[in-house]
C-alpha cells in the first residue's frame, strides 16, 4: 500500500512538473505574440507606403519637367 502511495505521489509530481512546463511555454508564447505587429498596424503602413509612392511619383514627374525645361533653356542659350 505504501508503494502505491509513493508511486501515485511520484506520478502527481511528474504531472505537475509537466503542467508547469506547458504553462511556461504558453506564457512565453503570449509574450511573443504581443510583440507581433497587429493587422491594423500593417494596414496603416500600407497606407503610408501608398502615400510615399504617390509623392515619389509626383516628384519624378516634376524632375522630368524641370529637366526638359532646363534642356530647352540650355539649347536656347547655346543657339544665341
Amino acid at each position: 500500500m505504501a508503494n502505491d502511495k509513493n508511486y501515485t505521489d511520484v506520478l502527481l509530481e511528474d504531472m505537475n512538473a509537466k503542467m508547469q512546463a506547458v504553462l511556461e511555454i504558453v506564457s512565453d508564447n503570449q509574450r511573443v505574440l504581443q510583440d507581433i505587429p497587429k493587422r491594423d498596424e500593417f494596414n496603416e503602413l500600407k497606407t503610408e507606403v501608398a502615400t510615399i509612392r504617390a509623392a515619389v511619383t509626383d516628384t519624378n514627374k516634376e524632375l522630368k519637367l524641370h529637366d526638359r525645361r532646363i534642356t530647352k533653356l540650355e539649347n536656347l542659350s547655346h543657339s544665341h
